[in-house]
């Protein structure tokens, strides 16, 4: 294969307007793949489309496991990682994959800053409960607590980066394989959404030994991050913040901590720290929503936490 040779890999549950805006988008890229992988449900059929490269592989349900199976179905040594919703600039692949190879990386994600807190107030929030710290640049890194410190100017050169979004992630098919690197099963126990998985897989790469970069001046559309949660959803999303959030830190952070007494300390503290602001968000947001689901979703996610704390 050329080494401009790549595979896309999409992540659904059905053929719906986002997925074919996306597929359209594709299709014009500037260097266009040899293969699009749709990774669907084993409970979902295939339908039919026009484009001659797109074939089907079937998993089971959740982001972890479709992504991993969409990586080792692929054919190419580079792989364009996408959410189902997320329509790209023309040049957003060759932009990626010549990072990647430059680079001699094992990831390159576009710098994205949709999930940044907007207003100052919640900033400031954030950063109390070490949720979520704004630094002036750099990539993604992690607190003791597992929280994150995040960029908020767009880098002009490639940077080194723990995190980062997971709609639009380019890998190094051959790292993942031989480094067993394909997300956190166990993320999406209590939700197939599995909050925290790009995080958790990006940041096994990089422990592994994988260099992982933040490139800026690559954009894209996220159709389905523009809409707000569906409410029937607020209480297993606040589920899943605990759960997740915990086993997160517990699988991926705290063991860099873990060697000595006063880091080991000041990174349970951060935890804490961390999930009691979640907790209080949760009841902010029943306020707002006028609702007990964030809060039952919390009480929850603690429950499913204590009866499974022994298996993380």
């Amino acid at each position: 294969m050329s080494d401009f040779s790549y595979s896309v890999v999409i992540r659904s549950v059905n053929n719906n307007d986002f997925l074919r805006k996306n597929l359209n988008a594709i299709m014009t890229q500037d260097v266009l793949p040899n293969e699009i992988i749709i990774v669907i449900p084993f409970d979902v059929d295939v339908w039919e489309t026009s484009i001659s490269i797109v074939r089907f592989v079937k998993s089971v349900r959740g982001m972890v496991t479709q992504r991993a199976a969409g990586i080792i179905a692929a054919m190419n040594k580079y792989i364009l990682l996408l959410d189902d919703d997320v329509v790209l600039s023309n040049n957003t692949a060759s932009l990626l994959l010549n990072c990647i190879r430059m680079h001699n990386a094992a990831c390159a994600l576009p710098y994205w800053d949709e999930g940044w807190p907007r207003k100052k107030f919640i900033r400031a929030y954030m950063a109390f409960w070490g949720i979520a710290i704004s630094q002036e640049s750099g990539g993604i890194r992690y607190t003791s607590g597992g929280g994150y410190y995040y960029p908020r100017t767009e880098p002009t050169i490639p940077l080194k980066t723990e995190g980062g979004s997971g709609a639009v992630i380019m890998v190094d098919r051959e790292f993942c394989m031989q480094q067993g690197c394909f997300g956190e099963e166990a993320l999406q126990a209590v939700s197939v959404y599995a909050l925290r998985d790009d995080g958790a897989f990006i940041l096994d790469i990089s422990q592994k030994g994988g260099l992982c970069l933040m490139v800026g001046g690559i954009y894209f559309d996220h159709l389905g991050g523009t809409t707000r949660l569906d409410p029937s959803r607020l209480e297993m999303s606040y589920k899943a913040q605990i759960f997740n959030h915990y086993l997160f830190w517990k699988r991926y952070i705290y063991p860099q901590y873990s060697f000595h007494i006063t880091e080991k300390l000041n990174s349970k503290i951060s935890i804490t720290r961390y999930i009691t602001g979640i907790v209080l968000l949760a009841c902010v947001a029943s306020a707002r929503s006028m609702t007990f689901q964030p809060i039952i979703g919390i009480c929850s996610g603690f429950k499913y936490l204590l009866n499974n704390k022994k298996n993380i």
